[in-house]
């Protein structure tokens, strides 16, 4: 019994040796790691302060060509650890700037004419959307179109049905928002 537990001893204390060598060995790979990540940081840090309007790819490719051999992915986490990185511009969409008139008040029906979207929603969670059509003389509620989704040929069709109905007005007024953007409607 006293053998197996010697020899049981030997092994247990050999695999723990060779579990510190293990250990010490990755500790040492991973200084030395550490070591070449602040060289190739400091490399990337002047190369980013030289060319500020450039981004990653524009800094890796700049990094090759003095000679740097360290891949795509461990630069670009170096790169990115260092906050370098450049905000992306956002796109907007550019709509016409609005011509700023003086809101005339109507004296006679049919003259002014204005048009705005609503949208709600239904208990069950859907939402929907309205357009409204207003005479501005009389408050009058020419017509309202509701849909899930209303395109400009539903707005040019309602308008048609109402012009059919109570002639063409002066001037429709509608707010700048981008629902009436749509060549249909010019």
């Amino acid at each position: 019994m006293s053998v197996s537990k010697d020899v049981y001893i030997i092994i247990k204390t050999r695999e723990a040796l060779l579990l510190q060598t293990k250990c010490f060995l990755e500790k040492t790979k991973n200084e030395a790691k550490a070591k070449e990540d602040e060289l190739l940081a400091e490399q990337i840090r002047t190369l980013a302060h030289k060319h500020s309007k450039r981004g990653f790819p524009m800094i890796y490719k700049l990094l090759r060509r003095q000679g740097a051999t360290a891949n795509r992915k461990r630069v670009y986490r170096i790169y990115n650890e260092l906050g370098l990185a450049l905000r992306r511009k956002k796109i907007k969409q550019r709509i016409p700037e609005r011509i700023k008139e003086q809101i005339t008040i109507p004296r006679l029906p049919n003259e002014v004419w204005s048009m705005d979207f609503m949208s709600d929603g239904l208990q069950s969670g859907r939402k929907f959307r309205t357009l409204n059509i207003i005479d501005d003389f009389n408050r009058e509620l020419l017509d309202i179109v509701i849909d899930i989704s209303i395109s400009a040929h539903k707005v040019v069709e309602a308008l048609d049905g109402i012009v059919f109905w109570r002639g063409k007005p002066k001037e429709i007024r509608v707010d700048n928002g981008s629902e009436f953007i749509s060549h249909v409607l010019k």
